[in-house]
């Protein structure tokens, strides 16, 4: 794959890997492991991941500089 894809795929992949677990654990703190607990997962998933990917994709530049700043 091209490297100019890097930020994008990273960002995505990022997003995609916290937000299965937020997801998974305030869907079960709001609905519980009701029949309806798919449906909402599979949504509350779908909702976090279009909105962490373009945030991750913008901060993470940003975080890595910082923690550039703090290791040296």
């Amino acid at each position: 794959m091209d490297r100019k894809y890097e930020n994008v795929v990273f960002a995505i992949l990022m997003a995609i890997v916290i937000t299965i677990p937020m997801a998974f654990f305030m869907t079960l703190i709001n609905v519980g492991f009701e029949s309806i607990f798919l449906l909402a997962f599979l949504k509350s998933l779908l909702v976090g991941i279009i909105v962490s990917a373009p945030i991750a994709y913008i901060v993470i530049p940003y975080v890595r500089k910082l923690v550039e700043i703090l290791i040296d």
